[in-house]
């Protein structure tokens, strides 16, 4: 370059250059952190790895557990991308929690029950 006269690399650090995993065991090391997990451990997952890309198929019971599943591949060194290619099943019904039940239908389908409400003046809690 035109008036540059030296250039100082004492401070310049070269790092080395990033060690490479094979796509086997890139595989392996992706089956076993999905085998291991609590909430996925139990579906059969197929993984293929292809040039640092994972791809997984098969089926889970909630999208919860698709994307903890990606999670987990994203996770291990090595992994560039997830295609996420797991199925959720559509079949399998959801627990509805319903904190505010209607009364009227609970004393209906049970009038044996009894409604015990306690009131608390404002007191008690000073």
């Amino acid at each position: 370059m035109a008036g540059v006269k030296a250039v100082d690399i004492t401070g310049l650090d070269v790092a080395p250059l990033p060690v490479t995993i094979n796509d086997v065991e890139l595989e392996e090391n992706i089956k076993d952190s999905l085998e291991r997990d609590t909430f996925i451990g139990e579906y059969d997952i197929v993984v293929n790895v292809r040039s640092g890309v994972a791809e997984l198929y098969g089926k889970m019971n909630t999208y919860f557990e698709k994307m903890r599943a990606e999670d987990l591949a994203a996770s291990i060194a090595g992994i560039y991308f997830v295609d996420n290619n797991i199925g959720v099943n559509r079949d399998w019904s959801r627990y509805h929690y319903r904190p505010y039940m209607d009364l009227d239908n609970f004393f209906s389908a049970a009038p044996e029950k009894e409604l015990t409400v306690f009131i608390c003046s404002d007191s008690h809690f000073s």
